[in-house]
């Protein structure tokens, strides 16, 4: 039996010395683990491990030179097979392609290179002052919104609105003798209040709200002081920017016509009193 060591006198043991007391101190449980494990039921003897059949990974790896690059060979092709059809066919879906470009279904040229970075040219650069024209700088901000949305635009939205609110009454008063309703004609006054009342709502993000929480008292103050919920409402069912009857004698596919007339006016007046920025 070896004598045990402190930690301090192992300490002071040399290299050699070290690996001698190691080796007589576990040189007895060595040899007794090797025979616990040769007792074991879940050893083999190497005879029957040289019996056993090779998995296919070890045949793949014991496999002699030239016999498994056919396979090899065989597999990529396949692989490389499956990836052109895929290729194909997502090629197919998504439209065609050639060399410099991708084609899509809708006959959209789509360019595999980036479009060089060259510098603006002198005919797109602006050069003149962004914003209304100089013609408005002494005018105030509701005469300058009459410069582009004229009195003259107003008056034909207002003109048509009460056509086609007065169509829809008399049609009611028709059907119904006994509860007779009279429409209230619009003026170019109220219609600007009501155009007032839509960017309004836009600014102040209420374009999304329903008209019953817009006329609330804790909602912005300008809705209530420009017209009633009713009146809004009103305007906001019968408003038309076309007649109707033209419309319907000239039939086409233009499918802006009905604001065909007041857009082409305000584009015009767009031209005339502002200028836009980049």
């Amino acid at each position: 039996m070896e004598e045990e060591l402190s930690r301090s006198e192992f300490a002071r043991l040399n290299h050699v010395q070290r690996d001698t007391f190691l080796k007589r101190l576990l040189g007895d449980d060595e040899e007794s683990e090797f025979e616990d494990d040769s007792k074991d039921e879940d050893w083999l003897p190497g005879e029957a491990l040289a019996e056993e059949p090779l998995s296919d990974t070890e045949n793949a790896d014991e496999a002699p030179e030239g016999e498994g690059e056919g396979d090899v060979e065989s597999d990529e092709s396949e692989s490389e097979s499956e990836s052109q059809a895929a290729g194909t066919s997502a090629t197919d879906e998504a439209g065609t392609e050639n060399d410099n470009a991708y084609i899509a279904k809708d006959k959209t040229v789509w360019s595999k290179t980036p479009p060089q970075v060259r510098q603006t040219p002198s005919h797109n650069v602006l050069r003149q002052r962004s914003g209304p024209h100089r013609s408005t700088e002494r005018l105030s901000v509701r005469d300058t919104f009459k410069t582009i949305i004229t009195v003259e635009m107003v008056d034909l939205i207002v003109c048509y609105t009460n056509n086609k609110a007065t169509k829809v009454y008399n049609n009611y008063n028709g059907n119904n003798p006994d509860s007779q309703r009279l429409w209230k004609p619009i003026t170019i006054q109220e219609m600007y209040a009501f155009i007032g009342v839509l960017i309004s709502s836009g600014v102040n993000n209420s374009n999304v709200d329903h008209t019953s929480e817009m006329w609330k008292s804790t909602s912005y103050p300008l809705y209530r002081a420009s017209m009633g919920v009713n009146r809004f409402r009103s305007i906001m069912r019968f408003i038309r920017f076309d007649n109707v009857d033209r419309r319907v004698a000239q039939p086409g596919e233009d499918k802006a016509a009905p604001i065909r007339d007041i857009w082409t006016m305000f584009n015009s007046n767009l031209c005339k009193m502002y200028k836009p920025s980049e």
